[in-house]
């Protein structure tokens, strides 16, 4: 039951049942591995191993689909790679175990073996969905502000740590762990709405934005037929768009053609949109160099037909736009032809804008708004606003937008930034730097989301001025390292 809590919670994100079967799952998961502590036999990591399984085969099941159309890959070859994933996605829950069990008996009497245990399943084992057990606190936004110190991990931390001692307090009717764990959780609490009334008391500036959604098919956006038709669509929808307007926003590889990453204007592509927006114009495009790969790129046309220099997508996705491994084993590639060849950008672009000097653009494209650490060095650079073009077209009518948008939103949180994300097919939006929806638009629907945004200029985080995750992430590794130690001493010790 507690791994189809967790999944349920990912299933249906970001609403207030989501945060309900967040705390439910480890509260589940945690009660059946306590209410029988002198179990030593392997079916404590069977359990968290069929838990993790039964979680993640369920919640992320579009991306069955979403492989086989992504890497152009047979639909056996890409239900095996995906079974591939649940199954080494699910050994974070036995890791747990493994880990919390090693630790000394003081851990467990107070509830906290089982928490630091889930930290070090979080921090260490490999995934490639970064999410947390705390991304799912979305709709109670006091706690989820707490992001804003170092990340979502100590959330996990706090809710595993609850639940565990509410378990205790039920099996062996022992309170002061329960007690102890609430005491920090409203702490937290406290601290989130601290934050809240602290940015609400400020004043900032407002960006007049537009974000277009022209809802074009996987089909038509990769069928060179239709390049020329799909920029129109993207076009005819900016020019309805309010005169005051500050900045428009065209999501990932609008422009298929190949660009070269060096232009400076718009005379120097045919391919680019004419005529252009009396505004600021941000977009994705296919750019290439004589001496590197192509690129997933992100480019601003400014009215007077400048370009700023562009963002290059850093963090590529294995079998659409990289094969893993192809620069050392050639013959990789050859199994399917289809992958795109792409090259890594090195850092984030930090883009002003003509109309308010204030809004310093930072761009990230698709996956990348789901890894803190890019927002964060975005900020660090001076960005104060944070746009997100992603397509998420190939996810279909799936959970996976939204997954991906709840994901988003602690980026605003974490860095105290409004986050623009302007998609193909939904869902776009509008994250306030509190995690607050400013507006979205309806997926797989066209549709024009325009909103006045505040600009932060002043306010930093924990998170992006000190810590970003890197003590939970110090935290989960001491644990993993200290569990295997002790592992080893058993060993030698028979």
């Amino acid at each position: 039951m507690g791994g189809l809590s967790l999944a349920f919670a990912w299933l249906y994100p970001s609403g207030i049942w989501c945060a309900a079967l967040g705390w439910l799952s480890p509260f589940l998961l945690s009660f059946a591995l306590l209410r029988d502590p002198n179990n030593r036999c392997k079916k404590p990591y069977r359990l968290c191993w069929i838990f993790g399984i039964t979680a993640i085969a369920l919640a992320f099941s579009w991306l069955a689909r979403t492989i086989s159309i992504f890497s152009g890959l047979p639909s056996s070859i890409a239900l095996l790679v995906f079974c591939l994933f649940v199954f080494g996605s699910a050994l974070q829950f036995p890791l747990t175990h493994w880990c919390a069990v090693r630790l000394p008996p003081w851990f467990h009497r107070w509830g906290i073996a089982y928490p630091l245990g889930w930290l070090a399943g979080e921090m260490v084992a490999p995934r490639i969905f970064p999410w947390h057990l705390g991304h799912t606190q979305l709709a109670i936004r006091p706690l989820a502000l707490a992001a804003s110190l170092s990340g979502a991990a100590p959330i996990s931390f706090l809710m595993v740590w609850v639940a565990t001692t509410l378990s205790i307090a039920i099996i062996s009717r022992r309170y002061r762990p329960l007690f102890v764990s609430l005491v920090f959780l409203a702490g937290a609490t406290l601290y989130g709405y601290q934050e809240m009334r602290n940015y609400q008391r400020e004043q900032h500036p407002l960006l007049s934005v537009a974000l277009i959604q022209a809802n074009v098919s996987l089909e038509q956006k990769h069928d060179i037929a239709f390049f020329s038709a799909n920029v129109e669509s993207y076009q005819r929808l900016s020019q309805t768009v309010s005169p005051t307007t500050d900045l428009v926003i065209w999501p990932e590889s609008v422009i298929q053609q190949f660009i070269p990453d060096s232009i400076s204007t718009v005379r120097e592509s045919r391919h680019l949109p004419s005529p252009l927006p009396t505004q600021d114009l941000l977009l994705g495009s296919l750019t290439f160099s004589p001496q590197k790969k192509p690129r997933n790129s992100a480019l601003m046309l400014r009215p007077d037909g400048t370009i700023a220099p562009a963002y290059h997508k850093q963090i590529l996705m294995p079998f659409g736009e990289y094969t893993p491994f192809a620069d050392y084993l050639p013959w990789i590639a050859q199994i399917n032809d289809r992958v795109a060849n792409f090259s890594a950008g090195s850092g984030p672009a930090i883009i002003s804008l003509t109309a308010q000097p204030a809004a310093i653009l930072s761009p990230l494209i698709c996956y990348e708004d789901t890894v803190p650490s890019l927002s964060r060095d975005a900020v660090r650079a001076g960005a104060t606003i944070l746009s997100s073009l992603s397509n998420d077209a190939w996810f279909g009518e799936s959970a996976a937008p939204d997954q991906h948008e709840l994901l988003a939103a602690f980026r605003a949180i974490e860095t105290r930034r409004t986050l623009l994300r302007s998609t193909n097919t939904g869902t776009t939006g509008i994250i306030d730097p509190l995690g607050n929806s400013l507006g979205r638009l309806p997926s797989f629907s066209e549709g024009i989301l325009e909103a006045a945004v505040p600009v932060v200029t002043t306010t930093n985080t924990p998170f992006t001025t000190f810590f970003e995750e890197w003590p939970a992430r110090l935290i989960g590794w001491c644990v993993a390292l200290w569990a295997l130690i002790r592992r080893i001493r058993e060993k030698t010790a028979r």
